[in-house]
């Protein structure tokens, strides 16, 4: 049977606001700390899982009682009184579990599916709370300070699986994954230099901002409100109204929505419940303390982030991590001029950069244009964007003058002679130079564009997809080439000259290759569950539509962890 739909306004239940009491007494001083979790209980502890892009394998009414075959983390039950049954400190789960307003009482097929999946692949929840762990305590602190539920400090599982340099078919990023255009309209700037759709505290601002939107609309409902965040508020008012006019029920779960977000609610519902009470599905979450990871650091201008990773004493990969609105070597020109560091290297780096002069911050060279000089030449004479120049030289457009003086941002740290554009994103995931040649190893090269090049015909040539193309990019796959524009190609290395594709799953990780062939009654959704990816995933490896129909004898790529 249908639930009711969850209001902002339900009331609590005593043995939730016991818990809600007793939580922020443990945050006081250790002793009451101590007492409190005596009175209320402490939650065993073990991590959370990576995301299920379509309903898992053993989705169906029989989920519901289907038994779940151990796994490596499971536990069994810890009776209270004995060792580890309790623990000295409260962690970020106990306080996310006394801000939790979801009916997390209620079952269905759909959420056991999705609740069976998570607790089959513990190795998923392991990777995705050690990833989340960064951000999770600022998430909390947003969501609670609006008297939000908490459960939706768990969205970005979801949506991301915690990975802010997620980037899905349909051009959705960061960890909240806004397509371009919802991004824009709240507030999430989007230049060659930096996405605020990755930005940690602006994403966190704006994600929240759109679900109290979509929650009004939905007179406090946010089961409606997160299916809107998936699939558009206008879809789901659409289904209410054909239920309406059919004379059925209203509520999420008797609305008819597109199999994702049919899947979606379940996903966070179940996920929520296992944080809820692990012990009663013999899960340990690993512990997340209830203390904030990073702090804000303000700059005057921007800096060569390289630079910065010194200053501060830490790995670039970790900078950009922690920073991932910057696209490129440089922070952006433009603003925001700041950096999030963590909290025990940010006096360091604050004194460190008062001791450096300003003229270390970025390496810059001046160029005067010469008679008849083109951006798209001055661009390739310094290998660096043209896109780069415009942003920071505040160019209107593509036009030089003759006499005028520009400042060409060069990185300060190269990964290859002739790389200075790489795109730090995948070298802060993969932690490796994509200039390296050998085996197997990735690599990078690039091209410029000639007179009657496309995108297609690029790509062709390269063996890529054209959307990878224009990904690597970070340019629209509509946007039109110009003659002396470089392009980045990703490859395979392997000798022989060859160029062979790499795969990379939404965490930017290199997976085995399989090639499936398509047998009769084989279908996207079903070679997703079997394969365990997303629909999703298999279109743009394929670089085909998600809807397509497959055809028995086709050969379908996968690529698998």
């Amino acid at each position: 049977m249908p639930r009711p739909p969850i209001m902002l306004t339900r009331a609590r239940s005593m043995p939730e606001a016991r818990r809600a009491v007793l939580s922020r007494i443990g945050r006081l001083t250790p002793a009451f700390t101590f007492a409190a979790v005596l009175l209320a209980g402490c939650q065993s502890n073990h991590p959370t899982p990576v995301n299920v892009a379509t309903l898992p394998e053993d989705a169906g009414a029989e989920a519901v009682s289907e038994p779940v075959a151990p796994a490596v983390t499971r536990v069994a039950p810890v009776e209270p009184g004995q060792p580890g049954a309790c623990c000295l400190r409260a962690d970020l789960w106990e306080r996310m579990r006394a801000g939790f307003k979801f009916d997390l009482a209620q079952d269905n097929p759909r959420i056991a599916a999705q609740r069976n999946w998570y607790l089959r692949n513990p190795q998923y929840l392991d990777r995705v709370i050690a990833r989340g762990s960064r951000y999770m305590h600022y998430i909390v602190e947003e969501a609670e300070a609006r008297d939000m539920p908490l459960e939706l400090a768990l969205l970005p599982v979801v949506e991301s699986a915690f990975d802010p340099y997620a980037y899905s078919v349909a051009h959705a990023a960061g960890p909240w994954q806004f397509i371009p255009s919802t991004g824009r309209i709240y507030g999430l700037k989007q230049t060659w230099w930096y996405d605020g759709r990755r930005d940690i505290l602006l994403s966190t601002r704006a994600a929240l901002d759109y679900l109290e939107r979509l929650a009004n609309r939905f007179d406090g409902d946010y089961e409606k409100a997160l299916a809107s965040y998936n699939a558009g508020a206008g879809t789901v008012s659409r289904a209410i109204t054909r239920n309406i006019r059919a004379g059925k029920p209203t509520d999420y779960w008797s609305l008819k929505v597109p199999q994702e977000t049919s899947a979606y609610v379940p996903k966070l519902i179940a996920l929520a419940q296992i944080v809820a009470d692990p012990q009663k599905y013999g899960v340990r979450l690993n512990p997340v303390p209830d203390e904030p990871r990073f702090t804000e650091v303000t700059l005057d201008r921007p800096i060569d982030l390289a630079r910065a990773a010194e200053l501060a004493g830490m790995p670039l990969t970790e900078l950009y991590l922690y920073n991932p609105g910057h696209n490129r070597w440089l922070s952006d020109p433009q603003g925001p001029h700041r950096l999030l560091l963590p909290i025990e290297l940010a006096d360091n780096f604050r004194a460190a950069l008062a001791a450096m002069p300003e003229t270390e911050y970025a390496v810059t060279v001046t160029h005067q244009v010469a008679e008849g000089e083109t951006l798209a030449a001055i661009a390739a004479r310094y290998n660096v964007a043209a896109d780069a120049i415009t942003a920071l030289n505040n160019l209107s457009g593509d036009t030089v003058s003759s006499g005028e003086t520009l400042t060409i941002p060069q990185p300060r740290l190269m990964l290859a002679s002739t790389d200075t554009t790489y795109e730090p994103r995948i070298i802060a995931l993969n932690g490796k130079d994509l200039s390296k040649r050998g085996d197997g190893s990735p690599k990078r090269s690039f091209y410029t564009v000639r007179r009657g090049d496309t995108l297609s015909k690029i790509a062709r040539q390269y063996k890529v997809s054209p959307r990878d193309l224009a990904r690597w990019n970070d340019r629209s796959i509509k946007k039109p080439l110009k003659v002396g524009e470089r392009l980045a190609v990703h490859s395979a290395g392997g000798g022989g000259g060859s160029t062979k594709a790499v795969a990379r799953n939404s965490s930017g990780s290199s997976d085995k290759r399989v090639n499936h062939k398509v047998k009769r009654g084989d279908t996207l959704h079903g070679l997703a569950r079997k394969f365990k990816v997303s629909v999703h995933d298999i279109a743009r490896w394929n670089d085909f539509s998600p809807k397509r129909q497959l055809r028995v004898g086709e050969s379908v790529k996968l690529y698998l962890d």
